[in-house]
């Protein structure tokens, strides 16, 4: 059965590829995940039922950038053991690295446009780089933007059924139809820029 690599480095990476993941079987490709290890990442793969490879410790006190020799390596040979086809990543330059020494193909999603120094060391070695349609940057040739925001992977209609036993169980419901406020950093621009953008 054929491979297909996931370089997740943030929950929200997870989330983004998660509807994939679970109907990899249907899909007929086997998932290799690896993951930069944060706890509640870790948690949601083994909650679904994921295997993954931790590729950096997290409690190791050199900079990300030193470590990315030492990943390469390590990831390189696990790619050569096995028959992955394609590397997907979200603003994740390690599995687009290793994709290229190994002549692979590396597709990146972002949405995130202040990330300078990633979408810089992922940008050579990536083979298509798939942003929203509200992302300001030109990333060249490879660069292709889709309508929409990355958000819908998990939370279209199409995937996500809302389970209205949850509000109703915390008397939600019980004055009509509540307004729910989320709150965001100042620096997420992800949001502000589609949002901004998607009403204009």
């Amino acid at each position: 059965m054929i491979e297909i690599a996931f370089d997740l480095g943030h929950p929200a990476h997870y989330l983004t590829f998660r509807n994939v993941l679970k109907n990899s079987e249907n899909l007929g490709f086997k998932p290799f995940i690896f993951i930069q290890e944060k706890g509640v990442l870790k948690n949601l793969l083994l909650d679904d039922g994921f295997k993954h490879f931790t590729r950096i410790n997290k409690g190791t006190t050199s900079s990300r950038i030193s470590l990315l020799p030492r990943d390469i390596f390590h990831l390189r040979n696990q790619f050569k053991n096995r028959n992955i086809i394609v590397n997907f990543g979200k603003c994740s330059p390690v599995g687009s690295l290793v994709a290229k020494t190994l002549n692979k193909r590396s597709i990146q999603l972002d949405d995130t446009e202040h990330a300078s120094g990633q979408i810089f060391l992922f940008k050579y070695p990536a083979t298509e780089i798939w942003t929203p349609h509200c992302y300001y940057k030109d990333l060249g040739s490879k660069h292709n933007k889709f309508r929409g925001i990355l958000q819908l992977a998990y939370l279209h209609p199409s995937v996500f059924k809302p389970d209205k036993s949850i509000p109703r169980s915390y008397g939600l419901l019980d004055r009509g139809k509540p307004i729910i406020i989320r709150i965001i950093k100042y620096q997420a621009r992800c949001f502000i820029i589609c949002i901004n953008r998607w009403y204009t």
